[in-house]
C-alpha cells in the first residue's frame, strides 16, 4: 500500500522479505530508486533519509539517497529516472543506472521547440497525424479535420509538418483552423501530417498505431494501455 510522506525528514520501517520503492522530490522534480528485495534488514528494520535541501539538484539529491540507503546496508540495484529533456545530464552523472526517457521514440512539437545546445541529440519526429483540409473559408483560413479528438494539445497546437507558411492555430472537438501565409499553397482536399503538441495524450486517443516504412505499412501496434482503469 503506497502512503504519501512528507519532504523533509524521512523514516522508513521496513519489514524483511519486502521490495523497497523510495520517492523524493527535489526542486518539485520526482525521483523514483527501486530497491531490490532487502534480506539483510530484521523485521522493523529503520532507514533513516537525511533532510534534503530544496535548492540541491535533483543528480545531488538522488546521489545522497543513494550513500545514506548504502550507509544503512541497503543494496541500491538500480536508480532510475530522467527523461527525455535532461537525460544527458542524468547520463554524465555516474548516479543512474536506468534513463526513463521516452518521448524521443517518437518526439513532438512540444521538445521540437526546445533550443538545442551544441552537445544534444537532435531526436527526429516519427508520430504523426493525418489530416484532410475540409475548407477555405478565407485565403488566410483553412479547415481540416483534425481537432481535440485528434491530438493532445495540453502543451499546444500540433505543428504542421514540412509545410511553410501553415500554422495550426485553434482546435475544436473534430475541427482545427489554419493560418495560411500568402505564400503556403493549399487546396481542399489536400492532405496534411500534424506533428502532435504532446505525444502521450494523443496514444491515448487511438486504439491503434500504423507503423509505415517509405510508401510501406509494416506494422500495425495496439496500444494496448488506453482506456485502462486500475
Amino acid at each position: 500500500m503506497a502512503q504519501a510522506i512528507p519532504f523533509d525528514t524521512i523514516t522508513l520501517r521496513i519489514p524483511a522479505d519486502t521490495y523497497v520503492l523510495v520517492a523524493i522530490s527535489s526542486n518539485d522534480i520526482p525521483l523514483v530508486f527501486r530497491e531490490r528485495q532487502l534480506t539483510q534488514l530484521t523485521d522493523l528494520g529503520k532507514l533513516m533519509l537525511p533532510m534534503l535541501d530544496r535548492t540541491l539538484s535533483a543528480i545531488e539529491a538522488a546521489r545522497m539517497t543513494r550513500a545514506a540507503l548504502e550507509a544503512c546496508g541497503v543494496a541500491v540495484e538500480r536508480v532510475t529516472g530522467a527523461g527525455t529533456g535532461s537525460f544527458t545530464h542524468e547520463r554524465d552523472s555516474g548516479v543512474f543506472d536506468e534513463i526513463q526517457a521516452g518521448t524521443y521514440a517518437f518526439m513532438d512539437r512540444d521538445y521540437g521547440d526546445n533550443q538545442r545546445g551544441p552537445g544534444d541529440i537532435a531526436f527526429e519526429n516519427a508520430l504523426f497525424v493525418r489530416t484532410t483540409v475540409m475548407s477555405r473559408p478565407t485565403a488566410a483560413r483553412a479547415v481540416v479535420d483534425a481537432g481535440l479528438k485528434a491530438s493532445g494539445v495540453d502543451s499546444g497546437m500540433p505543428g504542421v509538418w514540412q509545410r511553410q507558411g501553415l500554422r495550426y492555430v485553434k482546435a475544436a472537438d473534430e475541427h482545427g483552423v489554419l493560418a495560411i501565409a500568402d505564400t503556403a499553397a493549399l487546396s481542399l482536399g489536400d492532405q496534411l501530417m500534424l506533428v502532435p503538441g504532446h505525444c502521450d495524450p494523443t496514444f491515448n486517443l487511438y486504439d491503434e498505431v500504423v507503423c509505415v516504412r517509405g510508401e510501406r505499412v509494416e506494422a500495425v501496434w495496439p496500444i494496448s494501455a488506453r482506456g485502462a482503469l486500475l
